[in-house]
This record gives C-alpha cells, sequence and structure tokens, in this order.
C-alpha cells in the first residue's frame, strides 16, 4: 500500500507540475532539503527516488 502512494506521489510530482508547486516551501524543504531550490532539483530525485523504489520492488517480489 505505500508502495503505490510513494510511486503515485513519484508520477505526480515528475509529470504533474507538482516539482513547481513544492519548491520554496516548507514541505518541499522537509522532503528535499536544499534540493528545495530549483524545480529541477526536485523532478530530478523524484526520478531517482521512482527508480529505486521500482528496482527494490522487482528485487524483493
Amino acid at each position: 500500500m505505500t508502495f503505490i502512494i510513494q510511486v503515485s506521489i513519484c508520477i505526480w510530482i515528475i509529470f504533474f507540475n507538482g516539482s513547481r508547486q513544492i519548491a520554496d516551501t516548507l514541505s518541499g524543504y522537509v522532503l528535499f532539503g536544499s534540493f528545495a531550490d530549483k524545480h529541477n532539483y526536485i523532478k530530478a530525485l523524484a526520478v531517482m527516488y521512482l527508480i529505486m523504489k521500482i528496482l527494490i520492488y522487482m528485487i524483493n517480489k
């Protein structure tokens, strides 16, 4: 269940301009730290996180 939520948040950030909405907000700084300044950094981190989650899911399957 948490896997689906985490993947859907990553998809929202990557494809539906979630990175622009979360940039320079408190939740952006909590989730992404100093990378929350630019939306491109947030998008890059979300892509890496999504790839890692899928790889971990495939390995554990």
